[in-house]
């Protein structure tokens, strides 16, 4: 699929001749704004690990990232459900609900983490339990939206960041914890960084660690296109089959 977003507030799009030095605005016309546009691939077949997890191509355009895509595709889901008139009996009230499918995007990481792993250093890994709790739930005063867990992870003997790492969350997902963040700051850098991901996956590393490759073709891609380029879909995926 094409993804294309709109942004009323940009500034209006200027060509700049190399040479010459000289910009040049071309003229808008009445109801168009400065448009992205980015490519985005969904394997249809699920992961063999996870049967409501699947695999995820989206090209790297400034402004189109997983927050905007995720609203995106939810807001289809809801609509779709809408016209569908899906809904359930709700057990708790016995009334029926509307309901849709949510999806949720969860990104391999920076490579920075990877790094981090083997030379930087780690600081303490949060949990999170978003399980009800009666004795809170229960009141109609308080509603339990989660509950947190601070780690402190430090390898065993002969043992690796990584392999902690996995340890960790094969405990926190037995206990409850559906999610984990690990925050890490590089050697010799001020700067640090976290990532947020789930407990149940088979192996962090699909949900760690960036992928990134350069994809080349014949043909340049516009700033922003409503079609979908099937050079560039064969190029994406001739790079990741």
């Amino acid at each position: 699929m094409v993804i294309t977003l709109g942004n009323k507030r940009g500034a209006d799009p200027a060509f700049l001749h190399f040479d010459l030095g000289g910009a040049r605005s071309p003229e808008k016309e009445d109801g168009e704004v400065k448009g992205y546009s980015a490519h985005c691939l969904v394997r249809l077949s699920p992961d063999d690990d996870r049967p409501d997890r699947y695999r995820m191509l989206l090209e790297e355009v400034r402004g189109i990232g997983r927050t905007p895509v995720t609203r995106l595709l939810n807001r289809a889901l809801r609509q779709i459900s809408k016209d569908r008139g899906e809904r359930f009996l709700n057990p708790d009230t016995g009334r029926w609900n509307n309901f849709a499918a949510i999806v949720e995007v969860n990104p391999r990481q920076s490579q920075d983490l990877a790094r981090a792993l083997e030379h930087g250093a780690f600081l303490p890994v949060t949990l999170f339990d978003t399980r009800r709790v009666p004795a809170f739930d229960e009141n109609p005063q308080f509603s339990v939206r989660q509950h947190m867990l601070t780690v402190k992870v430090k390898p065993a003997p002969g043992r690796t960041f990584t392999e902690a790492l996995h340890d960790l969350k094969d405990v926190a997902s037995a206990n409850g914890y559906g999610h984990m963040r690990v925050s890490w700051r590089l050697p010799g850098e001020k700067r640090g960084g976290s990532a947020e991901m789930r407990t149940d996956l088979a192996d962090l590393g699909t949900a760690m660690f960036a992928h990134r490759e350069m994809v080349h073709i014949e043909n340049g891609l516009p700033e922003c296109c409503d079609q979908i380029s099937d050079e560039f879909v064969a190029a994406m995926i001739d790079q990741y089959a």
